[in-house]
């Protein structure tokens, strides 16, 4: 064990909303606009973990096919999947147990098409085609996020691979100047750092 050190980062940004709009009745533009603020940290956030996974060290393996293989046939996730499973779990000295995959929406369209994945669920397909939601693909919980680049799917234990360490919790002022604005503020407080490269597996070339 070696000892880690973070550097936290401040996240936050503001906005402007002139006296006018704020008491106008149409819509509550304050609100609004704190919330659109708060989506925009937490994006930047997001963003920053799914850097933070790009560790060195961490476990490689090319897909069998592209997820996206003109040839229908050819297109195997769930064998992608398992293997960087098994990467993740085949060593003696750092075994993790692997629980999440997290993936573009790119990949994600082409998981939830797919026709072996699909069949597995044929108990249950009325209500995966319903919802689109496929909860678990074995084993492994799916996490979609814009963030994680396409041609490449992640795999990790989510509990050990990494850690945010939230110094301060999102937080919002409004500050008021009478007659003239309102200037909405969000922002957070943190860092994140991989503490087990070899709790994560790329699957990498699942793209055309």
């Amino acid at each position: 064990w070696g000892k880690n050190s973070i550097n936290p980062k401040k996240y936050g940004i503001e906005a402007n909303v002139s006296w006018e709009s704020a008491i106008t009745d149409n819509i509550n533009v304050v609100q609004r606009t704190t919330d659109a603020l708060a989506f925009a940290v937490a994006a930047a956030i997001e963003s920053r973990c799914v850097t933070i996974l790009d560790a060195t060290g961490r476990n490689t393996a090319a897909a069998s096919a592209t997820w996206d293989n003109a040839t229908v046939a050819s297109r195997r996730p769930s064998d992608d999947l398992a293997v960087a499973k098994q990467s993740i779990s085949n060593s003696k000295q750092q075994s993790y147990k692997a629980d999440t995959a997290i993936l573009n929406p790119y990949e994600m369209a082409y998981l939830l098409a797919n026709d072996s994945i699909m069949s597995s669920f044929a108990p249950s397909l009325a209500e995966v085609m319903k919802t689109g939601d496929l909860g678990f693909v074995l084993g492994l919980k799916l996490l979609e996020s814009p963030w994680k680049v396409t041609d490449s799917v992640k795999v990790v234990n989510a509990r050990q691979c990494a850690l945010w360490k939230q110094v301060r919790p999102l937080e919002t002022s409004i500050i008021d100047d009478a007659g003239i604005s309102k200037t909405m503020r969000v922002y957070e407080y943190g860092e994140g750092i991989c503490l087990a490269p070899k709790a994560i597996a790329d699957i990498t070339n699942t793209k055309t």
